[in-house]
This record gives C-alpha cells, sequence and structure tokens, in this order.
C-alpha cells in the first residue's frame, strides 16, 4: 500500500459527533475475515454441493472484493484417478437488497481454437437474471486436493475476477450489470465436498461515516485556542523515511489533532496533492489512543479505501510533543507530524 493510498481523503459529508466514531470497529464492521487456522463461524468449513447457506456482507459504498480459497474434495479412491479427474465447478452466489441473484462459478475449459489447437483454459460462467453466459482466461484448473483460489471485485461498476491454482490468471471483466451490489454471500460447489481454507470479504466505508463537524474551522480555531493540551493543535507532514517499492507520498498534508473521548482524532485540513479534489478539511484521517507509556500511542490511519489501517501502528511524541513519528511497519517506513502555529 502506498502513502498516496493511506493519506487520499474522503468525501465530505454531514458533520458526525466523533466522539461516536470508533475507526478500529470500523474496520472490523467493513471487513470479514475466517481461515481454517482461526475457526469458521460464519461459514462451515466444509460444504456440501448445491452450496452453503448466506452469510450478510458487509455495508457501504457498491465496491467490493471478495476473496475465497478452497478445495474441491471428491469422493472418487485413488490418487491417479483423483488427480486426473476433472475439478467440479465451484464459485459465488451473491444476492442483493431486492433478492436478484447472481452465480459466477470457475469451471475447466479450452480456448477457441485459433488454427493452432485448442488449449486449457478457465471459464467463469455467470448465471444472473435466468440467463447464462462466459467468459475464458488462459491458464488451468488445479487437480482435486488441491486449493484454487477466486478473487471477485466490483470496482466502479466493473466486475473483475483474478483466479489462482499454480498461478494467477486475470479473466476479462464479467457481464454483470454494473448497478448490481450484492448484500449476502453464499459459496456454490458441484463437488461432493468443498474445504473451504479462507473467505475474505472488504467493502469501502460510507464517507457520511467518517465527517466531523471540524469542518466549521472557525469553531475548530477557537477549539485550538483555548485548549491547554499539549497534543492538540496544528500539524503538518514534515519528513519521512519510506520503502520506496511499498509506499510514497502524495502531498505536503496540514492536519489537526484534537480530544475525541479517551484519545484524539487526526483531522484533514489541506495540502494533498494527489486527489486533491477528492480532500475536503473536516474529515477524519486517524485516531491516537493512549497507552501504558506517557507520549506513545496507539494508532489507527485511514487509507485510500476509506478502510483504517491499525497492524501495529504507533504514534510516538518528542521534541517536548511538537514531532509526532508514526511507524508503519508493515511497509517499513515512517513519517513525522511537526507541530505548527495556529493561523492567523
Amino acid at each position: 500500500m502506498t502513502l498516496t493510498a493511506i493519506l487520499i481523503p474522503l468525501l465530505a459529508c454531514a458533520a458526525t459527533d466523533t466522539a461516536t466514531i470508533d475507526l478500529a470497529r470500523l474496520a472490523a464492521t467493513r471487513h470479514i475475515d475466517i481461515n481454517a487456522r482461526r475457526g469458521f463461524t460464519l461459514l462451515p468449513e466444509t460444504i456440501a454441493a448445491p452450496g452453503s447457506a448466506a452469510i450478510p456482507l458487509p455495508k457501504g459504498r457498491p465496491d467490493i472484493s471478495i476473496e475465497v480459497t478452497a478445495e474441491s474434495v471428491g469422493t472418487t479412491p485413488g490418487a491417479l484417478v483423483r488427480h486426473l479427474a476433472k475439478p467440479p465447478a465451484w464459485g459465488m452466489t451473491l444476492t442483493d437488497a431486492e433478492g436478484h441473484r447472481c452465480t459466477v462459478s470457475i469451471r475447466a475449459a479450452e480456448s477457441d481454437d485459433d488454427g493452432f489447437g485448442t488449449r486449457q483454459a478457465i471459464e467463469a460462467t455467470v448465471e444472473y437474471a435466468g440467463e447464462t453466459s462466459a467468459v475464458k482466461g488462459n491458464g488451468s484448473r488445479a487437480g482435486i486436493g488441491s486449493p484454487e483460489r477466486i478473487r471477485l471485485e466490483r470496482i466502479n461498476g466493473e466486475w473483475d475476477m483474478t483466479f489462482t491454482s499454480d498461478k494467477t490468471f486475470t479473466l476479462p471483466p464479467l457481464p454483470i450489470p454494473p448497478t448490481f451490489t450484492p448484500d449476502s454471500l453464499a459459496i456454490s460447489t458441484e463437488a461432493d465436498r468443498l474445504t473451504l481454507r479462507s473467505v475474505s470479504i472488504t467493502r469501502r466505508p460510507d464517507p457520511a461515516e467518517l465527517a466531523t463537524r471540524w469542518s466549521d474551522t472557525t469553531m475548530l480555531d477557537r477549539h485550538i485556542a483555548r485548549s491547554a493540551d499539549p497534543v492538540e493543535g496544528y500539524w503538518s507532514l514534515y519528513d519521512f523515511t519510506l520503502e520506496q517499492q511499498l509506499i510514497r507520498t502524495g502531498g505536503d498534508y496540514r492536519l489537526a489533532i484534537v480530544r475525541d473521548g479517551d484519545g484524539y482524532l487526526i483531522v484533514y485540513l489541506g495540502g494533498a496533492r494527489t486527489a486533491a479534489a477528492e480532500w475536503h478539511p473536516g474529515m477524519i484521517k486517524g485516531q491516537l489512543r493512549h497507552t501504558p507509556f506517557p507520549g506513545i500511542y496507539d494508532l489507527v490511519w485511514l487509507d485510500a479505501s476509506f478502510l483504517p489501517m491499525s497492524h501495529q501502528l504507533k504514534a510516538v511524541s518528542t521534541d517536548g510533543d511538537n514531532i509526532l513519528t508514526i511507524d508503519l511497519p508493515y511497509q517499513q517506513s515512517t513519517f513525522r507530524l511537526r507541530k505548527y502555529p495556529a493561523p492567523k
């Protein structure tokens, strides 16, 4: 993830009482992650044909990413027969709030004959509104008992799929209506048994949940002018040490930090270069929460998809609370914020 992605802001919406916003909770409501090691609760680990019961999907913006890793388990004895057997189709059944259903299945196929014969191919079959259509891509299925992964994404109304067996293959855009917004998910299968390995679902939150009253900069100025808290104030991006393959900057950011419940709220004020039209003063950029150690905070930081990052993020206050160092361990990077005087 890039720092551009981390620092791209949110759309302006009606102001929200910031004391009621818990970004860590918001992350949990927008992301579902279950796997064999942690245990399956929403879905069973083993699914029989025709598929599982439906589970609700996170609420939020229409764009969504669903990734499922599973393996088909046949009943034909003998390792050689199992290896040569054609893997049964499996996939996902999505249903929207009006009850419209869309089933996307992956199956083995052959490419069209281009004059030099045919090759192994992967076919994604889409069943929607009583009609069935398909798209093909080069690649091959895994054998029965070997894991496969489907990643289905809706981005700006276009549905894309990548499929992984021994390699990862990207298929052409799927013929799913751009207005289709799923509300629930079931796993569909033609296999005698389908064993799930992991399921990951992510949906961008609605920006309305991330707006604050601090878009009124006059009120913000008055609040900070009266504050005796050394952390509250105006801050800007000072410097950074970045792993260039993982992260990059997106602007000279100006922020405000204000007390919020038992911690602090980080508010965007200005300075974006990347996607500057999407930045609006008063939107939430993050939260600081106290730890048992003075000057060290647990940090939640918003990324470009409106999803909070909280993977062991820390913020450390130094230089008399005038420098705030933010550590991004997963990106092997840090950046620093510097406090600056109140605008006149």
